[in-house]
């Protein structure tokens, strides 16, 4: 469901209590349009029919079947949370309850018998911090998005990534960018150390699209490769994050820029490993950048469930069960964390990304007539 031109902000109630519902309405439908759920299920529901228009959701906590706690949960693997503000609404005092509700995402907490003055109060300061922080996102995100196209260096970017297609699968760089998101999300939902803002979000998604633009001065024959490297194809492979750290730099025009800044961490230590058997600087831990840590387990993840020349695609069950079980290296706890929470619903998110699929395809078919004028289109690019 979509709104056209402007509404008023909408607000979701979600309470197995008619009357409580029928209170809180009568305290703010003057200046909000109210939604009601009768329970979690039928709130999940809701802010998915809505797809992303809920502006606020009033959140009880106990309700028959999916009660507030678990639902929060459940906005947080949606990665809902960081886009919908939670206020608890409950009779419970107790501390460990409420501050259960913080950490997992709750901006505020009310307590029941309801106060018009207190109630209103809370919701008009939230809606007021949720409706700056949504303008200052996409604000950052147009700015962000612009400075991908005026510059140039999308183009200089996809050049360099076309070239070495054979032997990774057409998606793989936006599935790469799509994991990390996830990923970057899951991170601040499991763990009190990470934030990152939606502006950051983007950048780093963004910078993991070139963790293998080194594989350019991988020789072809090892790439399309179809069985096993011997260990001098391996070295020649394993150089591969350097010669795209040296790449990078090499774009002076855009040398300065945030993107290519993260990027270059992200390059270069994506095979690192948490127990220091990566390469190509064995680096251990918390060392290795968080940020090259989540693109090398997206990377190992997408390489797993699709076909290579060398191997078969492995399921997403057996891919995650592979990573789980060290098969791939050792990642960080915290990240394997993160994947046994994505796990359920990482296909079917990757898939609905197809918008996104097709955004990087028209790049592309942009790339191939700038490469090849008229009369010229189709020819190889080698």
């Amino acid at each position: 469901m979509s709104d056209n031109g402007n509404r008023r902000p909408r607000i979701l109630i979600a309470d197995d209590s008619d009357m409580n519902r029928y209170i809180l309405l009568d305290m703010l439908e003057s200046d909000y349009e109210i939604l009601e759920a009768e329970d979690g299920e039928e709130a999940l529901a809701v802010i998915e029919d809505y797809e992303g228009e809920i502006d606020l959701l009033l959140l009880d906590y106990r309700m028959p079947g999916m009660n507030g706690l678990e639902v929060l949960k459940e906005l947080g693997r949606k990665s809902w949370k960081r886009t919908i503000p939670v206020i608890m609404i409950s009779a419970e005092n107790d501390r460990t309850f409420i501050v259960q509700s913080y950490r997992l995402g709750a901006m505020d907490y009310i307590n029941r018998p309801f106060d018009a003055t207190i109630v209103r109060h809370r919701v008009d300061s939230i809606m007021r911090l949720h409706s700056q922080d949504t303008k200052i996102a996409k604000e950052a995100s147009s700015r962000l998005t612009e400075s991908f196209h005026n510059d140039g260096m999308l183009i200089n970017i996809l050049t360099s990534l076309m070239e070495f297609r054979s032997g990774k699968h057409a998606n793989h760089t936006v599935n790469i960018q799509l994991l990390t998101e996830m990923f970057m999300r899951e991170l601040m939902n499991v763990s009190d150390q990470y934030y990152y803002s939606t502006e950051q979000i983007l950048l780093f998604s963004k910078a993991a699209a070139l963790h293998d633009i080194g594989m350019v001065r991988v020789p072809q024959e090892i790439l399309v490769k179809p069985g096993p490297l011997e260990e001098k194809e391996m070295e020649i492979v394993r150089r591969h994050p350097l010669w795209g750290v040296e790449m990078l730099v090499s774009f002076q025009e855009f040398y300065h820029s945030p993107l290519i800044e993260k990027a270059i961490a992200v390059v270069k230590w994506h095979h690192e490993r948490f127990d220091g058997n990566g390469y190509p600087d064995k680096l251990t831990g918390d060392s290795i950048p968080m940020e090259a840590q989540i693109v090398g387990i997206a990377d190992a993840y997408d390489a797993l469930t699709n076909v290579r020349p060398y191997k078969k695609a492995y399921s997403h069950t057996k891919a995650v069960d592979m990573i789980l079980g060290e098969e791939c290296g050792v990642f960080n706890p915290v990240l394997l964390e993160c994947l046994e929470n994505l796990a359920p619903t990482m296909t079917e998110r990757l898939q609905a990304q197809s918008f996104d699929r097709l955004y990087q395809e028209g790049l592309e078919r942009v790339l191939e007539e700038v490469m090849h004028p008229k009369g010229t289109a189709g020819e190889s690019l080698a």
